[in-house]
């Protein structure tokens, strides 16, 4: 850094302090809620950690930068020297101070430290101690080859080829002993061993043979939120998203991970709600063995209900659905309301709902009453994007259940369809389009110029040489 001249090594160095203090999140708080809070799409990555990605690309391209001007002979040799010897001093200053006295700067404790068993905690902090000694070290021997390289480069010890290709041989030795540490021979397994993770169990089986795949499954065999084998064979109740909807999340914390005292059942979950999910299959275990229990009560993929029942607010509604029975009663948010107002259940017992088509963006339903009815669907609400129609007009629908799609269908014989098209996403798909496009013809002219100009300077070079040619010497 110190050696560069340019001046834009500012706006980088710029860059890459932001990107620190961003990266601190809690620690330096004010800052990173100014960022959080202000900055349009800065609240949609998943950690503040994120942030250091763009120090990946600042400090290496100031190194290559310098790199480049070194081996062109752009820079003053003795300026070089006095520079790079006054930078070794600092950087591998540190390291070595890092890697002999670490215990005066860190505690080489972590928030996480109670999750570990006290008889081992003191064996992992030396553990930790041992590995910033080690890094500290390792990062002094690379420093001082690297500044070892470009003092024999400059005092002509080696040449450019050498020099460049030695550099690149100790970035390549730099990242892969650190990648090497995360991804190595220990992550790779044969693919018979691989294929074993996706062989179907005697239940597995037994519920693949239902003729309907319209139909959810509950395994309580592992963590059914953390577990992603069900998934592979069934569509499941649980599974894994690091950024799932905040109200399935809620659900889970509050009606999925709960004894379901009211309705005197066995597994740890609220069985209306797993009802109203159209959960059909639970696979728990009974002793050593896997067992499934078909859950006959569930609700089906859209049900028709009697009884609308408002509730204030979203804690009312939660709370509701520890007593609601979903078979007949619909819980609705009251600013929801205008869409049930004036309701009234009509009877026809021959009233039927049935799926048609289903894929995770495009759902059609069949409808088929005498009288107006409320349908509850178990799918999840999320109203960015998603589209109803009824008849292919498209037509207002709203949350139920907390989590649920409801809507309001007239009497009749209609098709229902849910589509998932959000405007952003094909809107941001054209602008890409458009951009890369732009970027093509860009470079395409960029060649174009580049090749004109290296075939006039040609032509002017083959001019030049037949004119001397052509020229006689004598007087």
């Amino acid at each position: 850094m110190m050696v560069i001249r340019e001046r834009w090594k500012w706006w980088l160095l710029s860059v890459s302090v932001l990107a620190i203090l961003l990266s601190w999140g809690k620690n330096l708080e004010l800052f990173s809620d100014l960022f959080f809070y202000y900055f349009p799409g800065y609240n949609k990555f998943r950690t503040v950690s994120m942030s250091l990605v763009i120090l990946q690309f600042t400090f290496p391209f100031m190194g290559f930068m310098l790199l480049s001007k070194i081996t062109k002979g752009e820079y003053d040799k003795d300026y070089l020297i006095k520079k790079i010897k006054l930078s070794l001093y600092i950087t591998g200053g540190l390291c070595l101070l890092f890697a002999m006295a670490g215990s005066v700067f860190f505690t080489f404790k972590s928030d996480n430290d109670w999750q570990i068993q006290k008889e081992i905690i003191d064996a992992v902090i030396a553990d930790r101690k041992v590995l910033l000694r080690m890094d500290g070290l390792r990062s002094l021997v690379i420093i001082i080859a690297g500044a070892g390289l470009i003092w024999a480069f400059l005092k002509a010890k080696i040449n450019r080829n050498i020099f460049i290709g030695t550099v690149a041989l100790l970035i390549f030795i730099d990242l892969f002993t650190v990648g090497k540490r995360y991804l190595n021979e220990g992550d790779f397994i044969s693919k018979s061993e691989y294929n074993r993770n996706f062989e179907p169990t005697p239940i597995d089986e037994l519920i693949l043979k239902e003729t309907s795949k319209d139909y959810r499954v509950l395994n309580l065999t592992h963590d059914p939120f953390s577990d992603s084998r069900t998934s592979y064979f069934h569509k499941s109740l649980g599974g894994y998203h690091a950024a799932k909807l905040r109200r399935y999340q809620e659900i889970i914390d509050h009606q999925l991970t709960k004894s379901d005292s009211a309705n005197k059942s066995p597994f740890p979950f609220n069985k209306s709600v797993v009802d109203m999910l159209n959960t059909k299959y639970i696979i728990y275990t009974a002793g050593d063995k896997e067992q499934v229990f078909p859950n006959t009560s569930a609700l089906d993929n859209a049900w028709f209900v009697k009884n609308i029942q408002l509730v204030d607010n979203a804690d009312a509604e939660m709370e509701a659905l520890n007593t609601f029975d979903p078979a007949a009663t619909m819980i609705v948010d009251k600013r929801f309301a205008s869409q049930v107002n004036g309701f009234e259940a009509g009877v026809d017992s021959s009233a039927s709902i049935t799926l048609q088509s289903y894929a995770p963006n495009d759902l059609i339903y069949k409808t088929k009453s005498s009288v107006e009815q409320i349908a509850a669907f178990a799918e999840i609400y999320y109203q960015p994007g998603w589209d109803a129609f009824i008849d292919g007009k498209k037509t207002e629908h709203f949350r139920c259940n907390y989590i649920l799609r409801a809507m309001r269908i007239p009497a009749g014989e209609h098709t229902i369809e849910f589509k998932f098209k959000p405007v952003s996403y094909y809107t941001g798909e054209t602008i890409a389009m458009a951009s890369s496009g732009m970027i093509l013809l860009l470079l395409l002219g960029v060649a174009g110029m580049s090749f004109r100009k290296r075939r006039k300077e040609e032509e002017l070079k083959l001019k030049n040489a037949t004119t001397v040619s052509g020229t006689s010497l004598l007087p």
